[in-house]
């Protein structure tokens, strides 16, 4: 039976992702000091964990276990563990947050220190609330005053020069904003959206 060859980019049902984990760890304490001679024959070919390591799972039986179920990779010289993304049903969260990275080809910049707006959105966000005042003493090319405008809040800016000034106005007054049905139109942003 012919099969159809799948797109480019896209991946069988019956595939999963898959690491290979390091199969010794360095030796801690001494009830992991063991005896030279503790390798591991797999597929006809002995492997040792080396001089000052040991083998990650116990030893002979989660090596044999690892081994009939298939979750052994040989690489190069050595073994290691076949690990499936889904065996870890969680992940950790790191603090990288690649949406608010700016680069050489962003947005045009209007201002020599111009703030890429999804980091002030997040911050706007993360401290105030609908029909709270914002203020930004250094107003800069104005995108707090314009976050806070697309997020309901009211604002004030102010800046030593007039240009920054009429950048952030220039940049208002030409921006569109979404519409929001109020929760409770009588307290205006303050009774939610």
């Amino acid at each position: 039976m012919d099969r159809a060859q799948p797109s480019p980019g896209s991946v069988a049902p019956e595939c999963r992702n898959v690491t290979s984990g390091l199969r010794h760890a360095p030796r801690r304490g001494k009830e992991s000091r063991w005896p030279a001679g503790r390798g591991r024959q797999f597929e006809g070919r002995a492997y040792e964990p080396g001089a000052n390591s040991h083998w990650k799972a116990n030893y002979p039986a989660g090596l044999e276990r690892l081994a009939a179920a298939g979750r052994i990779h040989v690489a190069a010289n050595s073994i290691r563990f076949r690990r499936f993304a889904s065996d870890f049903p969680c992940k950790e969260r790191g603090n990288l947050r690649t949406d608010t990275l700016t680069g050489s080809f962003t947005d045009e910049k209007i201002h020599v220190v111009q703030t890429n707006p999804k980091v002030v959105e997040r911050c706007l966000l993360m401290t105030s609330d609908p029909g709270d005042l914002v203020f930004d003493p250094t107003c800069g090319s104005g995108a707090m005053a314009w976050c806070a405008e697309k997020w309901g809040r009211w604002w004030i800016t102010a800046d030593t020069s007039r240009v920054p000034l009429a950048l952030a106005r220039q940049r208002l007054l030409t921006s569109t904003f979404d519409f929001y049905r109020l929760v409770e139109p009588e307290r205006g942003p303050a009774g939610g959206f």
